[in-house]
């Protein structure tokens, strides 16, 4: 079992196609070892406490669903978590039993160009699995 951590809100990410990568990439690894993947993109409403109620849910839901329309992965294996990323990446990997978390991060400053991307970063640290990072294609 395996999961893959997408964030369709950066929508100034879009051009690189990074979210498509790691479903892609999931998919492929999935299929060569004959396992099921899951699609996970993680929000925290309480992060915004100032918004309306449900607002945030249905901004990621809406993005969430726009991105997953050009796929065709079971409903079941779709999930919209309101917690923190690493939080949700470490207790849902938990939950199923997740062997490989596959995962984006893109550098966001000239400083950070050498790092791993922050949540990346953390994850390595938190979540108890293998964890296949993606960076965006150096063509896009």
């Amino acid at each position: 079992m395996m999961m893959a951590a997408v964030d369709p809100m950066h929508s100034h990410h879009k051009p690189l196609r990074l979210d498509n990568r790691i479903i892609e990439a999931a998919d492929s690894v999935s299929q060569q070892i004959g396992g099921e993947f899951h699609i996970v993109h993680a929000y925290a409403e309480t992060a915004r406490p100032f918004a309306a109620g449900g607002a945030i849910k249905e901004e990621h839901e809406n993005a969430f669903n726009e991105l997953m329309s050009d796929y065709d992965v079971d409903a079941g294996h779709l999930h919209l978590i309101d917690e923190t990323p690493i939080d949700a990446l470490q207790q849902y990997g938990e939950m199923i039993n997740s062997d490989m978390l596959v995962m984006g991060a893109i550098s966001r400053s000239r400083i950070s160009e050498a790092l791993v991307g922050s949540t990346a970063e953390t994850v390595l640290d938190y979540v108890k699995t293998d964890v296949l990072i993606l960076k965006p294609a150096v063509s896009e």
